[in-house]
């Protein structure tokens, strides 16, 4: 987890993206999506739950969180993978895009598709309650646009304005994006017009 943390912060990210895919499929086979579900219930179950089962739900909540961060840095990983090849080879259908993927060695081996992307959604879906949530947004607002999405991206854009938590200026620009996406040319210049009032030039992120 610790090796998955640096390389995502590296400078030069960008060139290990096939081993960051490479080391979130080692944890995840550690640690099965399902078997995570299943403790889960088992834990839930008790009717009377006493310190030994409060502390055992402590470690799933924080083996949960591990598996969870896994997922995203796995998932905006492939999306990267994605949109690189897509601005390097034009295709005709966005469905299936392959893109290199990696064996245990990090070397190149199968091609992760669009599809990947889906499974590791999928996945997080099975483990929280909001995909939306601070926890997941970065890969949900990928995988938003990596389909099309825009509705999905707005959404997310929408509750991470409404909290304290974010770069709302960098958010408000995302919006702004999504309406040029769309065509929405009377939102898009509402939000323009809106800009510089909500965000002089003196703003400060508190």
């Amino acid at each position: 987890m610790a090796r998955m943390r640096a390389l995502d912060s590296d400078s030069r990210r960008s060139q290990h993206l096939y081993r960051q895919i490479c080391l979130a499929n080692k944890v995840l086979d550690l640690c099965k999506i399902h078997d995570l579900m299943a403790s889960h219930v088992i834990l839930r179950a008790e009717e009377e739950p006493d310190d030994d089962n409060r502390q055992a739900l402590k470690d799933w909540e924080t083996k949960k969180s591990t598996v969870l961060e896994v997922l995203v840095l796995k998932g905006v990983a492939i999306c990267d993978l994605i949109d690189e090849h897509k601005t390097n080879t034009p295709v005709t259908s966005d469905k299936d895009i392959p893109v290199p993927s990696v064996d245990d060695t990090g070397a190149a081996g199968t091609t992760p598709t669009i599809s990947d992307a889906d499974h590791v959604y999928r996945d997080i879906c099975k483990l929280v309650d909001d995909p939306y949530g601070y926890e997941v947004h970065k890969f949900t607002e990928r995988h938003a646009l990596l389909h099309g999405h825009y509705g999905r991206a707005l959404k997310l854009y929408s509750k991470q304005f409404d909290s304290l938590v974010c770069d709302k200026q960098q958010v408000y620009r995302k919006m702004i994006e999504v309406f040029k996406s769309l065509k929405w040319t009377h939102a898009e210049n509402q939000f323009n017009r809106n800009y510089f009032a909500m965000f002089p030039n003196d703003y400060r992120l508190f």
